[in-house]
């Protein structure tokens, strides 16, 4: 029987909004955080199998744009107050785009070969 509660790897979403944010500036300029335990989570993260899935795959811009299509349509039909919904699939759109970016700019730093 293995036991999996000794496992220390932190996750993603355990890191503090400071080492989540060196992460990903260190990943811009192309390199691993310091930290072995942080490097590890954000690789983890950026290297989940989720960010291969269709949604995932989708451009970033569509369910922004889908989400001012339907506020425009809304209003136009005379529903303002559904136009909170269309605000809300535009946040979510932003938010997942950024999310899907910042994993993209870790994997590919994450990836690289380091100079020997």
């Amino acid at each position: 029987m293995s036991d999996t509660s000794l496992d220390t790897t932190p996750t993603w979403k355990s890191l503090s909004p400071a080492e989540r944010l060196s992460v990903l500036r260190l990943a811009q300029a192309g390199e691993r955080h310091p930290d072995e335990r942080v490097a590890t989570a954000a690789a983890n993260w950026a290297h989940d199998p989720s960010w291969g899935r269709v949604w995932n795959r989708a451009p970033g811009w569509l369910l922004p744009s889908l989400g001012l299509l339907l506020g425009v349509l809304v209003i136009a039909l005379g529903y303002p107050l559904v136009a909170i919904l269309a605000a809300l699939v535009v946040v979510t759109g932003l938010l997942g785009w950024n999310s899907t970016r910042a994993a993209a700019i870790v994997r590919a730093a994450y990836s690289a070969q380091r100079p020997a």
